[in-house]
């Protein structure tokens, strides 16, 4: 009896030092509701895209996201605060979401406070994720409320102000794309489906504007129409899908973090890890090179000097973040040259691709040097 009282004394014990589950919050703006969250914070004034107020899809919460000039929680960028909740044991003011800003102006990492049950009585306990601005009015993320820590999508709407209203900064988004004749450049849909303008700079100092004349969302594929160089670009060779093998070497060339990095292009290299992607979709190539924010639409090019894949923007990344709450390293995934075949079919006017390839087997360096010819840095304007 003594000894299972002991023990019993420990797992309590252990329980409390361990637990990270608290039973209030800070109110560091005070006690503030929804007309107050207008008055002090938005009217008449210049806001982040996040910014605003927002409810989540069960109508529980009302949450106002604000730049975190606080001085509590320093690590975050913006603080999350309850101006309405059904649930009682919400305060007004109650810090419910912290997010921290990443590479892209889409994504945030952070703290969601959600309600806990506990032998020490009912509690908040926070848990981290990784938050997507997937339109301008939708925030979306996965958290583990689900039966046996499974992760559940929780998703926030915009309710103040109105989008179209907005006074904000302007939200853009870079990335990478390839001339494939002389006037198309191939590149991701994704990066460019809410686009109001896109703007593509050749070799470091041409900048023009450009146009979506095809996309295919479904392969996460679009091509832009760009006039004005067609006496100077070389377009990139593209080489069959299907003689791809696993091992082979491979290289990406594109934009990778310019916001830190620079917008010159940057070389990787890597091999083909497998000819499906993830969950073993027979359209992608996995290689073991990661995909990061700017490198969307990259090359992919093979030791001949062909594009033989488009890099599929950061979704091995967000995926497994997700997911199993990890960043995976020296993974990336690339659609198939094939599909991009398949869009340029659908145009209108015929197009002529190169197919040429290098007698022989190119080192990095080379491939740098013919990627150049015929690589774009991308900025969207949304």
């Amino acid at each position: 009896m003594i000894k299972r009282r002991s023990i019993l004394l420990l797992s309590i014990v252990l329980v409390f030092m361990f637990s990270t589950v608290c039973f209030a919050l800070p109110q560091p703006l005070g006690k503030l509701n929804r007309d107050q969250a207008i008055e002090r914070y938005f009217n008449g004034k210049t806001i982040d895209i996040i910014e605003g107020i927002w409810t989540t899809t069960d109508n529980k919460y009302e949450i106002t996201i604000l730049k975190n000039t606080s001085g509590t929680f320093t690590d975050s960028d913006y603080i999350g605060v309850i101006t309405r909740s059904s649930e009682s044991r919400w305060k007004l003011g109650e810090i419910k979401l912290l997010l921290r800003k990443t590479a892209s102006s889409q994504l945030y990492t952070g703290s969601y406070y959600v309600e806990t049950t506990s032998m020490w009585g009912n509690g908040k306990k926070d848990y981290g994720s990784t938050f997507t601005l997937s339109s301008n009015n939708l925030i979306e993320c996965y958290l583990p409320t689900g039966i046996y820590g499974l992760p559940v999508k929780t998703t926030f709407l915009r309710t103040y102000p109105a989008y179209d209203s907005l006074n904000v900064t302007t939200m853009k988004s870079s990335g990478t794309g390839f001339f494939i004749s002389k006037t198309l450049v191939a590149t991701n849909y994704n990066m460019v489906s809410d686009a109001k303008d896109i703007e593509i700079t050749y070799q470091n100092d041409t900048k023009l504007p450009a146009t979506i004349v095809a996309k295919d969302p479904a392969n996460d594929l679009a091509l832009l129409r760009v006039n004005g160089l067609e006496n100077i670009v070389t377009p990139a060779a593209i080489g069959p899908s299907r003689d791809v093998k696993e091992g082979n070497q491979v290289f990406t060339v594109g934009f990778p973090l310019s916001s830190e990095l620079g917008t010159r292009a940057k070389i990787n290299e890597g091999i083909v890890n497998s000819l499906t992607g993830l969950q073993d979709d027979f359209r992608m190539l996995q290689i073991s090179i990661p995909a990061l924010p700017g490198n969307s639409g990259s090359p992919v090019f093979n030791v001949r000097g062909q594009v033989i894949g488009i890099v599929t923007s950061t979704l091995a990344s967000s995926h497994f973040l997700n997911k199993k709450n990890i960043v995976p390293q020296n993974l990336g995934y690339a659609m198939k040259s094939n599909y991009l075949n398949n869009l340029i079919t659908m145009l209108p006017e015929e197009v002529t691709l190169s197919e040429s390839a290098s007698p022989q087997n190119l080192d990095a360096s080379q491939v740098a040097d013919i990627a150049k010819q015929s690589i774009v840095y991308i900025v969207v304007k949304k």
